[in-house]
């Protein structure tokens, strides 16, 4: 049974909705270096090591493939950071909607309808939303890192000035969207389960 090794690290964590064709399985490439291989069999370890040259196509430093590679690591965290706080809001849109089917208790469905109207406002910010994968210029987050990401992936040395610019004015958006759901939606949430709790009704996920 062969193992094969792309020499590339783990993707970012996907979104769960059928929202975005835009996964990324595969994070970046490995350096070059000497890595040690290892098979477990019913508690065997079968260790090989095994070296990893650089292209000699390629004429950038391991320093600067360092540089890229720290990069990347950092788009891909950052882009599963953003598909969770997604599935968080994803998550808490069908619950708060499944609730409201069991109660006709109109405080309870003005709550829930709130919670709705503000998830569905803040999803655009973080991913696009009903929009062709033709669209020249992606407005969500999700699309923008996933850019970044294959823009500083796409050729062999260490990322220009520009793409650092981008990432800090990226990453600084997501916490201010990160921020701002635990805050005001949560605040949201909350009095929605208080109301839930009154009419004995479970809370809700917590953001």
């Amino acid at each position: 049974h062969h193992q094969h090794w792309n020499l590339r690290y783990g993707g970012a964590a996907d979104v769960d909705a059928a929202l975005s064709s835009w996964q990324r399985p595969e994070g970046p490439l490995a350096l070059p270096g000497d890595y040690r291989a290892e098979l477990v069999v019913d508690g065997a370890v079968i260790a090989q090591p095994i070296a990893v040259r650089i292209d000699p196509r390629i004429t950038a430093t391991v320093q600067e493939l360092e540089r890229q590679l720290h990069l990347l690591l950092e788009i891909r965290d950052r882009l599963s950071q953003n598909n969770a706080l997604i599935n968080r809001l994803l998550r808490l849109r069908g619950q708060v909607q499944s609730w409201t089917e069991r109660s006709a208790d109109a405080a309870l469905t003005d709550a829930a309808r709130a919670i709705v109207d503000e998830v569905t406002a803040r999803l655009p910010a973080l991913i696009n939303v009903g929009i062709s994968e033709a669209q020249l210029h992606p407005s969500g987050l999700h699309e923008k890192f996933n850019a970044l990401f294959d823009s500083v992936d796409s050729a062999d040395y260490a990322p220009p000035q520009q793409a650092y610019d981008v990432m800090r004015q990226l990453s600084a958006e997501l916490e201010r969207h990160s921020a701002s759901v635990r805050d005001e939606l949560g605040a949201k949430a909350a009095a929605f389960n208080r109301l839930a709790a009154e009419l004995g009704l479970g809370a809700l996920d917590p953001l």
